[in-house]
């Protein structure tokens, strides 16, 4: 959620690193992956950072984040 107040100041491969490091421990919260979904700073269409997220998780993310990013994208439907 700080993502609004620092895009400026956060390089695209430093958020792709910080990103990677917490999605990939299972233990991940669950409230952290949904909220990286719904986050509109971060999309494949955004000028900031262009970001496929749900690709993101399935290449990085443990098998408890991309558990969470099925969910989430299948409450959207």
């Amino acid at each position: 959620m700080v993502i609004k107040y620092v895009a400026r100041e956060i390089s695209k491969e430093d958020l792709e690193e910080v990103l990677k490091e917490v999605l990939a421990k299972e233990e991940v919260e669950e409230k952290y992956v949904r909220d990286f979904l719904n986050c509109s700073m971060i999309d494949r269409n955004s000028k900031n950072f262009e970001i496929d997220k749900i690709m993101f998780i399935y290449k990085y993310g443990s098998k408890k984040a991309r558990k969470i990013a099925v969910d989430e994208k299948l409450k959207m439907i």
